[in-house]
C-alpha cells in the first residue's frame, strides 16, 4: 500500500510538473547581438565551442547589416569563425557548418546554433570583418589580413 502511495504522488508530481511547463513555455527570444572588440569575439567563440563539445555541431549564419550589400562580407566572416575554431581551437572544420542569412537592420551579425539553438548572436562593425584570433598583431590566417603576406612584411620590416 505505501509503494502504491508513492507510485501515486511521483506520478501527480511529474504530471503537475509537465502540465506546467506546457502552459509556460521558455521564451525563445534571440538573444541580443554583441558587438566586441577582438578580445570579446575570442571569449565569445571559445564559450560556444566548449557548449559545443569535441564532436557537437557548432552552425553559424552570416547576416548582412543595413548599407552592407557585398555577400564576400559573409564569406570573410564565416572564414574567420571557422578557421580561428579550427586552429585556435583544435576544433575539426567539418564540425563548424557555415551558411548566409537574410539582411538584418542594424550592424551585420553571425547568429551561432548548438544543438538546433540560438546560442551567442556576435554583431560586426559596419563593412568590417569579425575580428578574432591574435589581437595584438597579424595573423595571415584570418581577414583582414589573409592574402596581404607582400604587405605584412613592409610593415613589420619598419
Amino acid at each position: 500500500m505505501l509503494n502504491q502511495t508513492r507510485v501515486f504522488l511521483c506520478g501527480l508530481l511529474v504530471s503537475v510538473n509537465f502540465v506546467a511547463s506546457a502552459q509556460n513555455p521558455a521564451p525563445k527570444h534571440p538573444p541580443a547581438a554583441i558587438l566586441n572588440r577582438c578580445e570579446g569575439s575570442n571569449s565569445d567563440l571559445a564559450g560556444v565551442n566548449q557548449i559545443a563539445g569535441r564532436d557537437g555541431l557548432i552552425i553559424a549564419i552570416a547576416r548582412l547589416g543595413d548599407g552592407e550589400r557585398s555577400r564576400q562580407l559573409n564569406r570573410r566572416r564565416l572564414h574567420n569563425v571557422r578557421t580561428f575554431l579550427a586552429e585556435f581551437w583544435n576544433r575539426d572544420p567539418t564540425t563548424v557548418i557555415t551558411a548566409e542569412g537574410d539582411k538584418v537592420k542594424g550592424h551585420g551579425r553571425i547568429d551561432l546554433y548548438v544543438r538546433g539553438e540560438l546560442i551567442l548572436a556576435l554583431a560586426v562593425r559596419h563593412n568590417g570583418d569579425l575580428l578574432v584570433g591574435s589581437c595584438v598583431g597579424p595573423d595571415r590566417n584570418l581577414y583582414p589580413y589573409l592574402g596581404k603576406t607582400k604587405v605584412l612584411v613592409k610593415e613589420l620590416a619598419r
